[in-house]
């Protein structure tokens, strides 16, 4: 199996959170490759004892499209785990192996999943009993990206006293948290000075202080997880370097989820050892293009989205193989 590409860069696979979730993502796929199929049914009937519903009947079902609201936790945290599972484990059926696994917010956890630190039917446990803590004990909120530097923030204090910068993805992106009121007063503050801006599909405040009335029973759920070493280099979004045997995985998982997310410093980080093929596993390919705005114009660094909202799954496949072979 190969860790380079056809250039000799060492791949890194990506996987993406909450805000990345559509309704039928991934599905040209599900019924074409037999090998993503089978992962997303395992991952589907090992969640089904939980939440009491199929996963890929959920996400398949007749009668909705990808432009659909589809924001419950419960459902959502899951859904997006067995997508990058699956499409993880389906690029390296086909040969495709990565050399450095980078998670952003739940997303780490995936990159522990495939590490080997933990066992796949025991992330799916934290993943799942996490979003039914997360909706029994956080109050709603919502999170919204902003495009622009996060010297806005700076510029209008009184506006942003009340939410958290969640998340910084690249110079002019970065992702505010707080109450959906606020975030709506926000929005209509910043279309008037001709800044855009989006609320994401998220029913709740990731990576601020909404999180932390779970912070104990997270902590606990995951201490129910046996701990392995990692066969495979992880880095982190949340720490923006590269996890070691002194980091302590339980408060690693826990600020996955909690802490701000430095997507920016993460692949700077990177690029500051050696250029990279970046391959976004999650399911928007959102990642892919934060990577295309942060590496310099002149870094030999790729970065390649696989799915999408708009289909095509196989034909982003051929693409991929392409780029690498």
């Amino acid at each position: 199996m190969r860790s380079l590409c056809k250039n000799d860069l060492p791949i890194v696979f990506m996987f993406s959170g909450q805000g990345s979730q559509y309704y039928c993502m991934g599905r040209e796929l599900y019924e074409s490759s037999e090998t993503f199929h089978d992962w997303m049914e395992y991952c589907s009937n090992l969640a089904a004892g939980r939440l009491g519903i199929s996963l890929t009947g959920l996400l398949y079902q007749d009668g909705v499209g990808r432009s659909d609201v589809f924001d419950r936790t419960l459902y959502t945290f899951p859904a997006v785990f067995a997508i990058n599972y699956s499409l993880a484990s389906l690029l390296i059926s086909e040969g495709i192996r990565p050399a450095i696994l980078l998670g952003y917010s739940m997303g780490e956890l995936v990159a522990l999943t495939l590490s080997e630190a933990v066992a796949l039917e025991d992330s799916l446990e934290i993943v799942v009993e996490s979003a039914r803590l997360i909706e029994a004990r956080t109050q709603p909120a919502g999170m919204m990206v902003v495009l622009g530097s996060t010297a806005i923030a700076s510029e209008y204090p009184e506006l942003f006293h009340n939410v958290t910068i969640a998340c910084r993805n690249y110079d002019e992106n970065f992702v505010i948290t707080g109450s959906r009121q606020q975030l709506q007063h926000i929005s209509h503050f910043l279309s008037q000075k001709r800044i855009l801006s989006q609320i994401l599909p998220i029913s709740h405040g990731f990576h601020s202080p909404f999180m932390d009335p779970v912070s104990a029973a997270f902590k606990s759920l995951v201490d129910t997880a046996q701990i392995r070493p990692m066969r495979t280099c992880v880095f982190s979004s949340v720490y923006a370097r590269k996890i070691n045997s002194r980091d302590s995985l339980r408060d690693y998982c826990w600020h996955a989820i909690s802490k701000p997310v430095d997507f920016f410093g993460a692949v700077t980080a990177l690029e500051a050892i050696e250029p990279h093929l970046y391959i976004d596993v999650g399911p928007s390919g959102t990642l892919a293009n934060f990577v295309k705005n942060i590496i310099a114009s002149d870094s030999k660094s790729h970065a390649c989205p696989t799915l999408n909202q708009f289909g095509r799954d196989v034909q982003s496949m051929v693409r991929l193989k392409l780029e690498l072979f």
